[in-house]
Order: structure tokens, then sequence, then C-alpha cells
């Protein structure tokens, strides 16, 4: 990919501006470092530019508590010195894992996603994500239209977005990258496809092998950031419901988690169903 394409793919406030000149719908924003009256309505989103993984992310729910939440997203930022200030996108969020070779976008998997404010760290990932078949086409469209005002041509690629109760659908961002968050393990579960190998061959400048694409199998990965969690996945260890687990799994201590880095571990469950799934991460043990 181009320079001009990695610099707006990594900056969020490019990013943004991108989408507007290319009609991608998203939410207003503004630059800045401090703060001011906003042209905008809250609950609004404070966010460092540069960064990943929630660093320097929070949720404003009213005007007096923006400079704290200002400082924490400067605070956040990698050498940017200002920050984006956005209208909060309402709906539950859910991504799309993608991969282009030569600017065609093939959107692989849909994910639903679970974070709560006011820093989002996630929850947990269930793939694929429960849309019907006229939502999914449009989202289809919605994310291609995106990754190609990115100018992405070759790789991975993560499309963040969130969908109201109306279905109208706002872009959050787009990480240029195979996603973290165990997704590589999701996509080869639920895709059958080896998405390490497809990057790799891509950046060796060899067209990906998307022909074993099938997808038949529901997946999850599940973070443990409360004292139920690890609760929940002694007992799954026990039963033998867990496809895999982190290398090291922390003791709880009921810290407070401000980034995704913070949480404790993970476990992964491999599925016929999206029931199945709900069932032993979220359900009654």
């Amino acid at each position: 990919n181009t320079e001009e394409s990695s610099l707006v793919s990594t900056n969020k406030y490019e990013m943004k501006k991108r989408f507007k000149e290319r009609g991608i719908p998203t939410t207003d924003f503004i630059y800045t470092d401090k703060a001011q009256d906003l042209p905008f309505s809250y609950p609004v989103m404070v966010k460092a530019v540069d960064r990943a993984g929630k660093m320097g992310i929070v949720k404003v729910d009213r005007p007096e508590e923006l400079p704290d939440c200002i400082a924490f997203g400067l605070a956040g930022n990698w050498e940017a010195d200002k920050i984006l200030i956005e209208k909060y996108a309402e709906g539950k969020e859910f991504s799309a894992e993608s991969i282009s070779w030569e600017g065609k976008h093939t959107v692989l998997n849909f994910t639903e996603k679970w974070s709560n404010p006011p820093n989002f760290v996630e929850e947990m990932h269930l793939q694929p994500a429960p849309f019907n078949e006229k939502f999914k086409t449009r989202m289809t469209d919605i994310v291609k239209a995106t990754l190609t005002a990115l100018d992405i041509k070759y790789g991975p690629s993560h499309t963040e977005f969130r969908v109201d109760d109306d279905c109208n659908v706002n872009i959050i961002e787009v990480a240029a990258r195979m996603a973290a968050e165990n997704m590589c393990d999701l996509i080869q579960i639920t895709t059958n496809l080896d998405y390490l190998k497809a990057t790799i061959d891509i950046a060796l400048g060899k067209a990906p092998d998307l022909s074993s694409l099938d997808r038949k199998r529901f997946a999850a990965v599940k973070y443990l950031m409360t004292e139920t969690d690890f609760e929940r996945f002694n007992w799954l260890k026990e039963h033998s419901k867990i496809y895999g687990v982190s290398p090291i799994i922390e003791s709880f201590n009921g810290r407070k988690m401000y980034r995704n880095a913070e949480r404790y571990g993970f476990y992964i469950v491999d599925c016929s169903s999206r029931e199945e799934v709900l069932r032993l991460t979220r359900g009654r043990m």
C-alpha cells in the first residue's frame, strides 16, 4: 500500500477526514487539545489518534468530564499533540475481517463484539455475527467502499462499526492489518482459512489462496475480566469445552482495566451453533 494510505490508516483524525471526504458513514468530530463547546451533543468519545488497543479511549457523558478525559486521551497518544472528539455512535459494535489483493476486497467474516463504557475494553468476540443475508450484503458493500476510500489494496484489514436499532451504520475506524484479539484463530475456525498464511503470501507478492473458505463453524474468544469469568473458565476446563487458552492466565485481583492489554487472559470455544457459543461463554453453568 502507498505511504499516504498507511498514514490515513494509522491516524484516527486523518481517517475520519477521509471518511467524510469519500461519503463513508461516520459520526461528526473535531481535532483539539483543549475543552470547548462542541458542535454536536453528548455523549462523545475522546480518542488518542495514533495508538490502538483502546489506549486513550474514553466515553464522555457530560461537559464537566471533558477536561479530564482530554488529558487521558492526550496521555494515550504516541506522538500526536491533539486528540479526536467524535459524536458517540449508538448501537451494537461489530467488525469485518477482510483481505485485499490488487484492490479487490474479500470480507471473510463479520464479528460480534461485547464491550462496555467508559473505556470499551473488549470482553468477547463471536463469529459469525447474526446478520441476515440482506444486511450482510449491504455491510459487505460498505466495508469494501471504506477500504477503497483508504486506498487499501493489499493485505488483511479490520473494520469496526456500530449498528443502531434502526440499522443505521457508523464506521468507527479501520486497521489496515490483521486484527489482534485472537482474530486469526477465529477466522481459521469459522472459515477454514489460514489467515496468517494468506497474509504472509501477500507480503511475499503472491495472491492469497481463498479457495478453502467454508463458513460452517461458530467460535468466540472470551476474555477473563471478572471473578465470574474465572469461575466459568475453570468449569469449562474441567468439562473439556475449550479450544484454546492464553499461555498465562493471571489470578483475579479485581483491578480496573483501561485497555485491552490489561485483561487477565482468554479462552476460545469452537461450536456448531451461535446458541452453543453463548451458552458456554455467557449462559448458566
